[in-house]
């Protein structure tokens, strides 16, 4: 007898970037019965760590994954900015406003800068919060993000300079229904002065130049400063998660 289909996705990429196998729950909402199946599951197929995103208004399925033994680990919010007419000219100004402060496409030659400025800067992720996962593997995910984003031809990386030094950065991609955004750095030194404003238009630009018909992004809930700056550009909240972790 069929026992259906299978309740947990192996994650390909992610277990042979963390170099353990990995996977995710199907389902976003969960029964006592349901996650216990897909713990089962995870045994049975030699996982060693399973992610789950329940949906943040879903409480009964947030107790289904506690008692199956998922931890919480971090809160996820999604924001989205539908494409205006004329995005293009009130976006370009601004993010080239300010005589030496720019921002400009990122070069080969500017990885070493932009991985330099990157540092701790993404430590509120969930692998970070995550002990269980290798502090240097989580670093390494957001070099390889950033890499990405340079000559990746449905990606960008933009960096902003200070004083003509790289003073911060955003990737982006655009898929076939949106474009994401999916890092922004400014250095520390910096924070508070309007770079991070300036790379977000310069962004939402480079968006609205490849026709993207709506950009989205994804922070942490703890990250209360992010999603200002999202909102300050038009922003706002799609949906809300709570990510959870299982390790067996």
């Amino acid at each position: 007898m069929s026992e259906g289909p299978s309740a947990i996705e192996r994650l390909d990429w992610d277990s042979a970037f963390f170099g353990f196998p990995i996977g995710r729950v199907r389902d976003e909402r969960l029964t006592d019965e349901s996650a216990e199946r897909c713990a089962a599951e995870a045994r049975r197929a030699g996982l060693r760590c399973v992610y789950y995103l329940a949906p943040a208004g879903d409480p009964r399925s947030w107790d289904a994954a506690i008692h199956a033994g998922f931890d919480p680990i971090d809160v996820r919010v999604e924001l989205e900015r539908r494409r205006l007419a004329g995005t293009e000219e009130r976006s370009l100004p601004e993010a080239n406003a300010g005589g030496s402060d720019d921002c400009r496409p990122a070069e080969e030659r500017d990885a070493p800068a932009l991985l330099a400025l990157a540092g701790d800067a993404f430590v509120e992720s969930r692998f970070f919060r995550d002990s269980r996962f290798p502090a240097g593997k989580a670093r390494d995910l957001f070099s390889a993000w950033i890499r990405r984003g340079i000559g990746d031809p449905i990606g960008f990386a933009l960096i902003g300079s200070s004083g003509g030094q790289p003073a911060g950065f955003i990737t982006g991609r655009v898929g076939p229904e949106a474009g994401r955004i999916e890092l922004v750095c400014v250095s520390s030194a910096l924070q508070g002065r309007g770079l991070g404003r300036k790379l977000v238009a310069a962004a939402l630009a480079e968006f609205d130049r490849r026709r993207a018909a709506r950009v989205t992004v994804v922070t942490q809930g703890a990250n209360a400063a992010a999603q200002r700056l999202y909102q300050s550009a038009g922003f706002r909240t799609r949906s809300v998660g709570l990510w959870f972790h299982a390790w067996f």
